[in-house]
């Protein structure tokens, strides 16, 4: 079992409790203390995507244009 953040905890979680269930398992940077209700993580995502760069193309018009070219 390989995990890294969150999934690296479930990883290390799973191993400690279940041992004969996973030959080996690998936690990279896993969580010491889980935030169930984390909406500021959300919020920072939000703001990176609106703000604007140096040619003041948002970079959720970027996202938008690459999904319209998708489709």
């Amino acid at each position: 079992m390989i995990g890294g953040s969150y999934p690296g905890a479930l990883v290390a979680w799973f191993r400690s409790q279940y041992p004969t269930h996973a030959t080996a398992a690998w936690s990279s940077s896993g969580v010491i203390e889980a935030i169930q209700d984390f909406s500021e993580f959300d919020y920072t995502v939000l703001q990176t995507i609106i703000v604007g760069d140096m040619w003041g193309i948002t970079c959720a018009d970027r996202i938008n244009y690459t999904w319209n070219n998708i489709d």
